[in-house]
């Protein structure tokens, strides 16, 4: 597991006063930062997660954090497959892992996010194609599978984003050859729906790794790994998708 140390994902809280880094060797680090921008670790950081976590996201109220704990084998058994959830304290930074964490997700979550209410939390599973969906507890950061969880992805999700009003959830499917990006309905309680026309292609060979909309929902981006290239769709009333004019866009290469 030591070979797993590195960090690779980073968050800020919503206010901006906390950072966090996702450290593959199970653990999260959280820093204060400065009025400058230096970082000081918080007292008690880094704190133990799930194992390989390659995720970090604050709650929108920054009163959370979660992280997506990948699967891995040690010494012959799988372990992961779940994502922590903390509490933050508020004054100091420092992390409580909320009671029942780490919450058991679909295989191989490789992101996590959380809506924009903070009312749900999704991961996409990409050995499972699917997406994980749960409820947050709103007083105790505790998760609950939302009826119909998970959810059915075309092949090997890696990214997943909610639109800015919480209405649509989009994720990044990136296995060879289907490469294209699912877009659901997100109902009531949390449980998805495909819209009309949902898978929607990012291109031959393009491998779309993650995913974004625009800050006024009314575009969706993907990042084309296997295409050196980006995406871009226009985001119809029901969710549709159609490619804007001149994508996929060159990116630099590799």
């Amino acid at each position: 597991i030591g070979s797993y140390s590195q960090p690779v994902s980073v968050a800020f809280s919503p206010s901006g006063g906390l950072l966090a880094t996702a450290n593959e060797g199970g653990s999260v680090s959280v820093f204060s930062v400065g009025a400058g921008g230096a970082l000081t670790q918080v007292t008690g950081s880094p704190f133990t997660t799930g194992t390989v976590p390659d995720s970090v996201a604050f709650s929108p109220g920054g009163g959370l954090l979660a992280a997506a704990n990948m699967n891995v084998s040690i010494a012959g058994n799988p372990t992961g497959n779940n994502v922590s959830v903390f509490s933050v304290n508020s004054s100091t930074g420092a992390l409580t892992q909320v009671t029942g964490s780490p919450f058991a997700t679909g295989p191989e979550p490789w992101s996590v996010v959380f809506s924009p209410g903070g009312g749900l939390l999704a991961t996409p599973n990409e050995a499972g194609s699917s997406v994980s969906v749960f409820s947050v507890n709103s007083s105790t950061g505790a998760l609950t599978q939302v009826t119909g969880s998970p959810f059915t992805t075309d092949s090997g999700p890696k990214s997943v984003a909610f639109s800015p009003g919480g209405g649509l959830l989009a994720t990044a499917n990136s296995s060879f050859p289907n490469n294209n990006v699912s877009v659901f309905s997100v109902g009531a309680g949390g449980a998805l729906t495909q819209v009309t026309g949902s898978p929607f292609t990012t291109g031959s060979n393009s491998q779309p790794v993650s995913v974004a909309f625009s800050s006024g929902g009314g575009l969706l981006a993907t990042a084309n790994a296997g295409a050196n290239a980006v995406s871009v769709f226009s985001v119809g009333a029901g969710g549709a998708l159609t490619q804007v004019t001149g994508s996929p866009f060159t990116t630099g290469s590799n």
